[in-house]
């Protein structure tokens, strides 16, 4: 599915019956695998404001351990997702717009 449509709704979810209930999900298994559509910058932090550090391209494949909901908007859509490239080990933040991934992992709103 591209742009995570159902799993950002299922990590919100999580997250909403954690804060409210106190019912959480361990966060090792928390994490989803996917690939990014284009070349797409890996940022330090969740806006085009951070420094770049590094580049990933379709099939370097990547997998995503959390997302913020509310960053910087690109073509509508708002997740900024944390994430390791597993050809380059690069770690850091990628718009969710550019990614497609199966799984699930923490969405902070």
């Amino acid at each position: 599915m591209r742009h995570g449509g159902t799993r950002r709704a299922l990590s919100a979810l999580a997250l909403a019956l954690t804060a409210t209930l106190g019912v959480g999900v361990s966060s090792a298994a928390a994490e989803a695998y996917g690939d990014y559509l284009t070349a797409t910058k890996i940022r330090t932090g969740p806006s085009t404001n951070y420094t770049a550090v590094g580049v990933g391209y379709p099939g370097h494949g990547v997998v995503i351990d959390y997302a913020y909901s509310m960053a910087q908007n690109i073509n509508g859509n708002r997740q900024w997702n944390h994430h390791t490239n597993l050809t380059t080990s690069k770690v850091g933040f990628s718009s969710d717009y550019y990614m497609d991934y199966e799984g699930w992992f923490w969405l902070y709103l």
